[in-house]
Order: C-alpha cells, then sequence, then structure tokens
C-alpha cells in the first residue's frame, strides 16, 4: 500500500473479511442507484443540498436532495461545494454499517476537499446509522435526530449536528450495556447534544430505577442547552441530573458527595492531560465491576490514556467498538502505593 491520503489506516486493515475481503454485494454504480430506496426504507430525510464523492476508480458521484426528492447523478454538479474522497471498500462499509464514518474521517480514510465536512458527512452517518437504529426508536427523539441529522433548539430551530455526537451503533451499546448488567449509576464527560445521555436515561427508564449525571460546563455557550432540552423533551428528566462545570470542578464533588457510579462515558476534551483527569478522579468514584468507556479511542491523546490505564491499573479491554469507543471493565481497586510508591510500567 502506498502512503497516498486513502491507504487504508492500520484499524481499517483490520476490519472483518466480510467488509474487506469477501465479494460487494453490488457495483458502486448499482449502490448509488439504490441508495434513495435504502435511505426511504429506514425513515432517513437528507439535508438539502448537494453530496458530491470521489471514490477511488470509480469515478465521481452526486447526491442531490431537492424538495423531498433524492437524485443521483456520475460526476460532480457543482464541483465548487467540495467533495469527499474515499475508497469503494469504505463507502460499501458505511452503508452496510460495519464502519463510522467520523471514526474514519479522523483516521485518514475518507479525505475532505473543499467546502465544510459536516455537510457531507451528515448523509454518511445517516447511512450508516439506517442499520443500527431499532424500529422502536424511529419516532423518539433519538429516532428523529438519527434520521434527520438535525436537533431543535430551544426556537424549535433545526441545528445541523454533523459529528458531534455518538453513532446508532454506540448509543444502542450503551443502552444494552446497562440493561444487560443492570448498572444503576453513570456518569458522561460532555453532553453536548445530549444524544448518549438520552441512551442512557432510557436504560434508567426501563429498569424503572437509575440515575444517569452529565458534565458540561459548554453546554449553554456551545449547544444551546439542546442536551438538558433533548432530555427534557423526551420526559427522563427523573433519570438526569446535569453538572454546569468544568470536569476539573465537579468531579472532586461528585467524589466528596460520596457518589459511586457503575459506568463512566468519557467524552470530554481529548488532549492526554485533560482525559488523564478525567480518567483519574472517574476512578476514584467507580466500583470495581464497572465500566470506564472512552469515546474517540483513536485520538492520540485519548488513545495515550488508554494504554497506559491497561498497562498500569487494573483495567481490562472488553472490546473496541466501530472503532470508536474502547469499553474497559475495572478489576479491582488501586492498590499500587501499597506495593511500590514509584510503580510504572511503559506504556
Amino acid at each position: 500500500m502506498t502512503d497516498s491520503p486513502l491507504a487504508p489506516v492500520a484499524w481499517f486493515s483490520r476490519l472483518s473479511t466480510s467488509v474487506l475481503r469477501s465479494p460487494p454485494p453490488v457495483d458502486v454504480p448499482s449502490l448509488f442507484a439504490r441508495l434513495p430506496q435504502h435511505l426511504s426504507d429506514h425513515g432517513i430525510v437528507p439535508l438539502e443540498g448537494v453530496y458530491q464523492f470521489d471514490v477511488a476508480n470509480e469515478g465521481r458521484w452526486t447526491v442531490s436532495q431537492d424538495g423531498g426528492s433524492l437524485a443521483i447523478a456520475r460526476g460532480f454538479t457543482r464541483p465548487e461545494l467540495g467533495h469527499l474522497a474515499l475508497t469503494p471498500e469504505a463507502l460499501f462499509g458505511i452503508v452496510g454499517g460495519e464502519i463510522d464514518p467520523v471514526a474514519l474521517l479522523r483516521a485518514g480514510g475518507l479525505v475532505h476537499h473543499g467546502a465544510e465536512e459536516t455537510h457531507f458527512l451528515t448523509l454518511l452517518l445517516q447511512c450508516f446509522n439506517a442499520r443500527h437504529l431499532e424500529p422502536s426508536l424511529r419516532d423518539h427523539a433519538l429516532g428523529r435526530f438519527y434520521r434527520t441529522g438535525t436537533c431543535e433548539d430551544a426556537s424549535g430551530d433545526p441545528v445541523v449536528v454533523g459529528g458531534w455526537s455518538i453513532p446508532a451503533s454506540v448509543g444502542q451499546m450503551l443502552n444494552r450495556l446497562v440493561l444487560r448488567e443492570g448498572l444503576g449509576r453513570t456518569l458522561e464527560i460532555g453532553l453536548a447534544y445530549g444524544i448518549s445521555a438520552l441512551h442512557l436515561c432510557e436504560a434508567h427508564r426501563a429498569r424503572g430505577t437509575g440515575m444517569h449525571t452529565a458534565i458540561d460546563p459548554w453546554q449553554t455557550r456551545t449547544f444551546r442547552d439542546i442536551g438538558r432540552l433533548n432530555v427534557e423533551r423526551s420526559g427522563l428528566m427523573p433519570w438526569f441530573e446535569f453538572l454546569d462545570a468544568p470536569d476539573w470542578l465537579a468531579l472532586p464533588r461528585l467524589l466528596e458527595r460520596g457518589v459511586r457510579i457503575d459506568l463512566a462515558f468519557i467524552d470530554g476534551l481529548h488532549l492526554f492531560d485533560t482525559t488523564l483527569l478525567d480518567f483519574f478522579y472517574c476512578d476514584l468514584i467507580l466500583r470495581p465491576g464497572g465500566y470506564l468507556i472512552f469515546d474517540d479511542c483513536t485520538f492520540p491523546g485519548v488513545e495515550g490514556v488508554i494504554e497506559f490505564v491497561l498497562a498500569n491499573r487494573a483495567y481490562e479491554l472488553i472490546e473496541e467498538h466501530h472503532h470508536r469507543v474502547s469499553v474497559l471493565r475495572k478489576t479491582a481497586d488501586d492498590d499500587r502505593a501499597e506495593q511500590d510508591v514509584a510503580f510504572h510500567r511503559p506504556f
């Protein structure tokens, strides 16, 4: 393989043989021809506009949504708008629900040219999420978000979310984990548009007990309170607590209150030091047997913290879900000081 921008990144090369080595179910022209029906079958409503894709060795393609009608054309109809470049394997993987396009973009397997990337990403995310959204959620706030790619602000105006949220596959993994393991107290750092909070609070509602705490100092000034509004509009406030403070202030307060949690979802700033701080305090309040989940696990700062934790602390890696989140389970409380005050393993 070459070192071109579209050379498969390491995790992309490790995808299951069903994605990379088996013959694709249809060719690229047939995939684009079937795309309108695929989206319609899943209730997906693309945003109005033009989406342009350069598929390696398969030519350029334009998908246009105008007045509720989706049209497919060869070539770029609006080259000045920019495009996304990707491989055929990536295209089939995204539409087939195997590859998260946001994770692929961040890893270099999608290359953006020209105009703002959020618009193009939204359509790919809708294609990906269509494979993972349970029919029972179609009319829920979660279903409306995944189908339209937007959330409503306090005035009812739609806001395009783009890559600022977890995909349906990750959200439903969180939901099922809480239900399967009977996790009563969950925590997340980084509420944003509230999508992960909705998945977790829905699990608490289904169990009839539990509480989810979200920490986000940017909720009002950056996300226009949409995360909290989504929780409130969904009738989930009895299972929700919001802390409007930086994580380095809010987490010590939870520790002082004696709060103990069963799951921590870390999705704040993705710098190494801030992610390590989040881990440090989450570990202090996380029960042995509880779950520590890192979003955007391929970011260098986040990946470094995960490597430190696995090398130096009593955690085991359970899974890496769609190359987007790493799920760790705590096996014991920290006892390094009792063994060696200078304990350290390189990572």
